[in-house]
């Protein structure tokens, strides 16, 4: 079965997370975490690390990868749309064979 490493934690996932926490960032002294949401920025390194200062991560756990061989998710109940989505894509992957188009 083939692996594939994905970050643990990415920037929508944190943010959502923020959101639920449900904090002023610019009150607490994240203005530019604060401004970095707001505009849709890409995190640098030290927006992650505030990121985990404010959720209570280990800093050293923010950066880490996981080992996926289908699919990876903390969420709850999506469980049949996740299986749906890979039946179909396995579908699709045996009907572009079954056509030729394998390097497509």
């Amino acid at each position: 079965m083939n692996f594939l490493k994905i970050p643990k934690y990415t920037q929508s996932e944190l943010i959502r997370l923020l959101n639920q926490k449900g904090i002023d960032l610019k009150k607490q002294g994240y203005n530019d975490l604060h401004e970095s949401i707001n505009h849709g920025y890409v995190f640098n390194r030290e927006r992650f690390l505030e990121c985990a200062e404010i959720l209570n991560i280990p800093k050293d756990e923010i950066f880490k990868a996981e080992e996926v061989s289908e699919i990876s998710f903390r969420g709850s109940g999506a469980e049949e749309s996740i299986k749906s989505t890979l039946k179909l894509f396995s579908i699709m992957v045996e009907q572009r064979k079954l056509r030729g188009n394998v390097n497509a």
